[in-house]
């Protein structure tokens, strides 16, 4: 009986592929792995730095939506200009059935320069900015691909002066988001198709109570099977002579967090929150192509636009090697700062990219070199 019963497997197997039928995987849960690889990143005055990950991970079916459905990650680097990051991640896409759970630690020092504000003092160029944060945000999906997600957690920054901790200045908050998230993406990781659409209410407490809000809409659509398009607008506000320097530089995204008014998740054409403010928008266009794929990965190419605008009160965090001062504009972009540029990306596996790109704006070219998309 083995023979015709090894040419009935043969013959249906042969049906399945001729149908053209997905392979389905019926693994219900895969093993936890350990992984750790190094990789390089690299920012306007920050330059480059070395970092060494280390991942426990539970992956994900292949038919699933996200690339893991549960891991912990540690990443430690330290830079050409004597900064470093310390960060731990735990990311749990399938805690329990429509409940999703994010838990950050960090710990990092960049090389930046900040005007007085709030108390901080006018930074000089070998000022450095040093933070310690602790998130965690929790989703819950309410119905189809809409969730509420709850976000708290605990922010110490200080503006370290070299040579002079005596003019050392520390702000300590804690703050919190609440947002509404649809999410319409074929798929979490290395996103074809669909839309992201998130906003919400932001609140802080930091020698006073402040609030705000912000709205973020990404959107990818596919021009053929090797190229997509993808563009992102946000905007976000914070109550009239309220937050604070910390807050004014960065965005509670749905389980995430970027800065913005310059760096390689808002605008790469400018140092990192070159142009934040109390108010700032932000709006990108994005084009990938993958020039060739091959097992494991894909090498692509990109081409980008950029823009950020922040309200008349702002604060230029800006690399200790550029001006920190925003230089008038005027026209129909006015207070806009836009710029363009182009980069390459190797992706390896589902999840696993590193991009570098190349910007220009006000007359110079910034580079960054960063894990992942910018959105």
């Amino acid at each position: 009986m083995s023979g015709p019963r090894s040419v009935a497997i043969a013959a249906a197997t042969l049906l399945i592929i001729a149908s053209g039928v997905d392979a389905q995987d019926t693994t219900q849960a895969y093993p936890w792995r350990l992984s750790y690889f190094p990789y390089v990143t690299a920012e306007p005055g920050n330059g480059v730095m070395a970092v060494a990950r280390i991942t426990w991970f539970q992956q994900s079916r292949w038919d699933a939506r996200t690339s893991v459905d549960r891991q912990v990650a540690v990443d430690a680097g330290y830079s050409t200009r004597d900064t470093w990051l310390l960060r731990a991640e735990a990311d749990m896409h399938r805690l329990a059935p429509g409940w999703r759970l994010q838990v950050v630690a960090q710990a990092d020092r960049e090389r930046l320069a900040a005007l007085s504000i709030f108390g901080f003092r006018v930074g000089d160029p070998s000022e450095l900015w040093s933070r310690q944060s602790a998130e965690v945000e929790l989703t819950r999906r309410i119905f189809g691909p809409v969730a509420l997600a709850a976000r708290g957690g605990w922010v110490r920054a200080t503006s370290v002066v070299e040579g002079h901790p005596e003019d050392n200045e520390t702000q300590v908050e804690e703050r919190g988001r609440i947002a509404i998230v649809v999410d319409l993406r074929d798929r979490e990781y290395d996103t074809r198709s669909g839309a992201l659409l998130q906003g919400g209410v932001i609140m802080g407490s930091s020698h006073g109570t402040y609030r705000g809000g912000y709205v973020l809409a990404s959107g990818w659509l596919p021009v053929g099977p090797a190229t997509r398009f993808t563009a992102r607008a946000g905007y976000r506000a914070y109550g009239e002579g309220s937050g604070t320097p910390d807050a004014w530089r960065t965005v509670p995204a749905w389980e995430d967090e970027f800065v913005v008014g310059g760096g390689f998740q808002s605008n790469r054409t400018l140092p990192p929150a070159f142009d934040a403010g109390r108010r700032v928008i932000l709006a990108s266009a994005e084009g990938r192509h993958d020039l060739f794929t091959f097992p494991g990965g894909a090498l692509a190419v990109l081409a980008f636009v950029d823009g950020a605008r922040a309200g008349q009160e702002s604060i230029a965090f800006t690399a200790s090697t550029d001006v920190a001062e925003r230089q008038s504009r005027s026209g129909p972009l006015e207070d806009w700062i836009v710029g363009a540029g182009g980069g390459v990306s190797l992706r390896l596996l589902r999840n696993a990219v590193l991009t570098a790109t190349v910007g220009a704006a006000q007359g110079k070219a910034r580079m960054y070199v960063s894990s992942g998309w910018a959105w």
